[in-house]
């Protein structure tokens, strides 16, 4: 006897039997019934899994020990001229101060057309002999001497034409990650007081001198303006979102519960 299972969906109409003649001798066809999946029962899960990632993404979505501190504000740069330039870092409860001790000088020199990259790495520390107040996370140290350094990744841009002005100013967007630790005396020796890392965003500024010669450009300065970021949902907007979720999805439940009855 050969066997061959076929579903059939409950409620089609069957042999009494169940047993339909496959041909001559003794072979037989088994039609085996299974029940037909709810539609409601089908979607219902799915919702339900969606559901429960939202609301644990929201639950789960807070800060981990050690995440950067996040500069909002404040700004740093190089100049022709000037030696060991200040800068000054602000976030939401930490600031930090120091100078960059690197000597002046000139920036960048480029032509018309040209890609022009200002992505660099700056040291930071303190000033001889003046410490400075350095707020971190809330809490105030008043005495401080730091050190550490910051990496400014900016946008590439194509220097434009000149349009007759002697001088230029051109900018473009950057990203910063970095890393800063003080100390309470100036040998920078034993555990520090805090050692943070760093991160921020914001509009890079060259500026210079144009001449129709080459170089078409010549930059006295870069600096880097550090700007907030765009908002970003809370986690408490998130749960809203997962009970909206939840309650669309009991919605359509009853609703396909009601037309199926």
């Amino acid at each position: 006897m050969v066997t061959d299972y076929r579903i059939r969906a409950a409620g089609e109409r069957e042999d009494e039997s169940k047993y339909r003649r496959a041909g001559c001798g003794s072979d037989r066809v088994q039609v085996k019934t299974v029940p037909k999946r709810s539609p409601v029962m089908s979607a219902w899960p799915r919702c339900f899994v969606l559901s429960v990632t939202v609301v644990g993404l929201a639950v789960y979505a807070t800060p981990a020990e050690g995440d950067p501190i996040v500069i909002t504000g404040g700004s740093v740069g190089q100049f022709n001229g000037e030696d060991r330039p200040g800068f000054l870092f602000t976030g939401t409860d930490s600031s930090f101060q120091g100078i960059v001790p690197l000597s002046g000088s000139l920036c960048c020199m480029f032509n018309v057309g040209e890609s022009v990259t200002l992505s660099r790495p700056l040291p930071i520390g303190t000033r001889i002999g003046e410490p400075t107040p350095e707020m971190v996370n809330g809490i105030q140290y008043q005495t401080v001497w730091v050190a550490g350094s910051v990496s400014f990744t900016a946008t590439p841009f194509v220097a434009p034409p000149l349009d007759g002005t002697a001088a230029f100013f051109l900018t473009t967007p950057f990203t910063m990650q970095g890393q800063i630790a003080g100390w309470a005396d100036s040998s920078l020796i034993g555990p520090p007081l805090f050692s943070v890392l760093l991160t921020g965003s914001g509009t890079a500024v060259v500026l210079g001198s144009t001449h129709e010669g080459e170089p078409n450009y010549i930059g006295q300065g870069v600096g880097f303006n550090f700007e907030a970021p765009a908002p970003t949902p809370e986690p408490a907007s998130m749960a809203l979102f997962g009970a909206g979720v939840v309650g669309v999805c009991l919605r359509r439940f009853w609703r396909r519960k009601a037309r199926t009855s």
